[in-house]
């Protein structure tokens, strides 16, 4: 037969007498948990917390005037100063300058020791709505103009001297940023500069050099080529003209020579011989030298006539006619003067082509040398402007690594230092221990609620009518005896008593606690 069980019909009134019922369920876990919460909640050391807000101060001297070399983004910056501030190093000094966490030193590694000063340790960036700069729309976009530096310990002594600190070294970092990134950017700027400054040197050396290998033929002489060409060309006309004359000469003496000499052939060369050796002496009294053609020509014929008479030959030479006739004896000297001046002014030509021949292959090599030459003086032009350029830059580099080194760039200023904090931030020792005590009611609560909807038995006359189904004629009500009351008036006392020595207990912990805390704060 299958077992049936009461039907019990949830009320309010009911549920207050279920919870009367087993309130020791619901009592005793409050009276476990809150004594106990209370306990770790007193044994919890005060953690305070000093903070300081660090301002962001623009640039002193207008952009306009001198432009910052440093155009990261602040918050990329931040980051950077953020990193060098937690080192190992920069925490190290810190931990031993304040000799913070003692109980940790001895027994935790040192790394340990440095993620734990790292979470007590936070930056928070603050941002404000401004215009852009610049931008002539009406919108507004976010920029971080300061800093909420953070930290937290024990010693609220050490607390503010800690966060104090931790502020001087962040300005400290920003500035040595900002000094190396400014003296970087000019070493960079003059290394480059001193590299442009040679290649330049180099590009005027090739120049040079080019202009020098092709002397004669660079365009800035085509003028002059050509006026010396055009004096050039007129000289060998001249010249060719001359020569033209002189052959005609020449045949128009030869000619007359032959008429001569066949008019004088019964010529006496002892005669002769005077006559030339007095026409002799007369050149050299007018100053002619050996070299001259009159001397030159009388000399030979003056051997010749010596040869005649040697010989003492009877027989006419075509040679000796005329010797005693002195306009044969001109004619000769004339001709001789012109052969000499024909060879003279053959010479001349040759000489006058030859120069006529390179200046007319520099003129035609100019084209080329005018390309080659522009080519050469563009990419001197490009270099000259590369470097105008990195000078430009490199003043203004130098402008603004003497702007950082006096302190009048962007700047991190402490706007609020880190004053001593008057009260913990953790832990909430009141909150803690209402929760528990609120969790530990309601852990009872449920819990007498559980054991009550288990429990089977029959303890009203509803829970007999509706098992069994029969109508209940009388009920007898439970008789206590005297010993039982007296035994759970003494129970109740007893519990009262413990309930006070637990109120007790937990009120003087919390006084002690206070005025501990006070004296500490004092």
């Amino acid at each position: 037969m299958e077992q049936r069980q009461p039907e019990r019909t949830i009320t309010i009134q009911s549920l207050f007498k279920t919870l009367r019922a087993r309130k020791w369920y619901i009592l005793t876990p409050m009276a476990v948990v809150v004594p106990l919460v209370t306990a770790w909640a007193l044994s919890l050391p005060d953690i305070y917390e000093a903070n300081t807000t660090i301002l962001i101060t623009p640039q002193k001297v207008p952009v306009d005037y001198v432009r910052p070399t440093i155009t990261s983004d602040i918050g990329d910056r931040v980051d950077i100063i953020i990193k060098q501030m937690l080192s190992y190093d920069r925490l190290g000094q810190i931990i031993d300058e304040f000799k913070l966490y003692p109980g940790l030193v001895a027994t935790r590694p040192r790394e340990e020791i440095f993620y734990k000063m790292i979470n007590d340790i936070s930056i928070t960036p603050e941002e404000s709505l401004t215009h852009p700069e610049g931008s002539a729309s009406s919108g507004k976009e976010k920029i971080i103009d300061s800093f909420k530096l953070a930290y937290r310990g024990e010693n609220r002594i050490l607390v503010t001297a800690v966060t104090n600190k931790l502020a001087s070294i962040f300005i400290e970092e920003n500035l040595k940023e900002r000094e190396q990134l400014a003296v970087g950017t000019s070493d960079f700027l003059a290394k480059e500069m001193e590299r442009a400054k040679n290649l330049l040197a180099q590009q005027e050396a090739r120049i040079a050099q080019y202009k020098q290998q092709y002397r004669g033929e660079l365009p800035s002489e085509l003028q002059a080529n050509l006026n010396k060409l055009e004096r050039l060309q007129s000289a060998q006309q001249a010249l060719g003209e001359a020569l033209s004359n002189e052959e005609d000469r020449r045949i128009t003496l030869e000619k007359s020579i032959g008429e001569l000499q066949s008019a004088g052939s019964g010529a006496d060369p002892a005669r002769r011989l005077q006559e030339l050796q007095g026409l002799l002496s007369n050149h050299y009294a007018s100053g002619r030298t050996e070299k001259h053609p009159d001397v030159i020509a009388t000399k030979k014929e003056i051997s010749i006539v010596k040869k005649r008479i040697a010989e003492d030959t009877n027989r006419p030479s075509e040679d000796m006619l005329g010797l005693s006739n002195p306009a044969l004896f001109q004619a000769r000297q004339e001709l001789g003067s012109s052969k000499l001046r024909t060879e003279s002014l053959k010479e001349e030509l040759v000489k006058l082509g030859e120069a006529l021949a390179r200046i007319e292959k520099s003129v035609a090599e100019t084209p080329k040398r005018q390309e080659e030459l522009n080519t050469l003086e563009r990419d001197l032009g490009m270099m000259e402007h590369q470097y105008q350029e990195l000078l430009s830059k490199m003043q203004d580099a130098r402008m603004a690594e003497n702007l950082e080194r006096k302190q009048k760039g962007e700047q991190f200023r402490v706007l609020n230092p880190a004053q001593l904090p008057t009260k913990p931030i953790e832990p909430d020792r009141v909150k803690s221990i209402i929760f528990a005590g609120f969790l530990s009611l309601m852990f009872g609560m449920a819990l007498g609620v559980l054991v009550e909807v288990s429990d089977h038995s029959l303890r009203s006359a509803q829970d007999v009518q509706s098992f069994f189904e029969i109508p209940v004629l009388a009920s007898i009500p439970k008789l206590i005896l005297d010993a039982e009351r007296m035994r759970k008036a003494a129970l109740r006392r007893s519990l009262l008593i413990a309930g006070s020595i637990l109120v007790v207990v937990v009120a003087g912990s919390l006084t002690l606690f206070v005025l501990l805390k006070g004296a500490r704060v004092g």
